[in-house]
C-alpha cells in the first residue's frame, strides 16, 4: 500500500496568486502557495508523517527552514499567519492533499481574513527587560521584623545560617515587589504605542542580572522607531538594560 500524502503548511499569506519560492524549505524541499480567492497557503509536499527526530540539531536545523520560509513569505506578502511548526495536512495523493488544503482554506476562510486583518501593517517585537538586583535593592529597612532567634542549642554557625536565610527571605521578597512595580511602569509607558501585549516565560538573563520582564509585542510597523525611543528613555530613567528585538512576522499573537 503507497504512503498517505501530505502538504507541510509554514503560514496563510494574504495574497491569493499561484508562486514558488525556490528550494528553500525543510530539508531543500520546494515550497510554493495553494491559493483560495485573496490568500493563500505556503506549503511543500511530503509524505503525510510528523518530521520527529532523536538528533537535536536535527530538530534546530528544521525549526530554522520553518521561520526562514515564514520570513520569506512575509516580505513578499507583507501579512502572514504562520503555523505551528510540524502542521500537515493529508491526502491519499498528493493532489488530494493540495485539495485538501484549498478546502480547509475554503472552511477557514472569514476566520482566517479576520486575523490577518489584525495583525495587517504589524509586526512583533520581544522587548527583555534586565536588571542587577544587588545594585538595585538597598538595606533593609530599619523597621523590617527582625530575624527570628535560634533555636536553643545552636551553635553560631546555624545561628549565622539562620539569619542569612531569613535576609535572603526578606530582600527576594522586597525585590519581587520592586519588581512588579517596574513592571507596572514600564507597560504603562508602552500604552499607546503597542497594540497587544504578551508576558513570556522568563529565562536566566546571566551572572548577576535578572530578567524583570520578557515581553512579546504587536505594534504597526509605523511606530517602531517610537517604541525604541521610548525604551531607550525607560532604560536611561530607570538605569535598567533593555534589549527590543524584531520585527518579526506575528507568531505570538496568532492561533494556528
Amino acid at each position: 500500500m503507497e504512503q498517505a500524502q501530505g502538504c507541510y503548511l509554514y503560514c496563510v499569506a494574504d495574497g491569493g496568486e499561484e508562486a514558488n519560492l525556490g528550494r528553500v524549505g525543510l530539508e531543500g524541499r520546494e515550497v510554493d502557495t495553494i491559493p483560495y480567492n485573496d490568500i493563500s497557503a505556503v506549503v511543500h509536499s511530503c509524505p503525510a508523517q510528523p518530521y520527529q527526530s532523536q538528533d537535536r540539531q536535527v530538530i534546530e536545523a528544521w525549526v530554522v527552514a520553518h521561520h526562514r520560509v515564514v520570513s520569506l513569505a512575509w516580505e513578499r506578502w507583507g501579512t502572514v499567519l504562520p503555523m505551528t511548526f510540524d502542521t500537515i495536512i493529508a491526502g491519499e495523493t498528493e493532489i488530494e492533499a493540495r485539495r485538501n488544503v484549498q478546502a480547509w482554506l475554503g472552511q477557514e476562510y472569514s476566520n482566517l481574513q479576520g486575523k490577518l486583518a489584525r495583525v495587517r501593517g504589524k509586526a512583533e517585537f520581544a522587548i527583555q527587560v534586565f536588571w542587577e538586583p544587588e545594585t538595585r535593592v538597598g538595606p533593609i529597612q530599619e523597621d523590617s521584623p527582625p530575624v527570628a532567634p535560634c533555636p536553643p542549642g545552636e551553635g553560631s554557625s546555624g545561628r549565622a545560617y539562620l539569619s542569612r536565610l531569613a535576609l535572603e527571605r526578606r530582600q527576594n521578597r522586597e525585590l519581587e515587589t520592586m519588581a512588579q512595580q517596574r513592571c507596572q511602569e514600564l507597560c504603562r509607558c508602552l500604552q499607546g504605542l503597542v497594540d497587544a501585549l504578551r508576558v513570556e516565560s522568563t529565562r536566566k538573563a546571566g551572572p548577576g542580572l535578572l530578567t524583570l520582564m520578557n515581553l512579546s509585542c504587536l505594534v504597526a510597523k509605523d511606530r517602531a522607531s517610537s517604541l525604541k525611543e521610548e525604551l531607550e528613555r525607560v532604560q536611561e530613567r530607570e538605569k535598567m538594560q533593555v534589549r527590543l528585538t524584531g520585527p518579526w512576522p506575528v507568531y505570538s499573537f496568532v492561533n494556528y
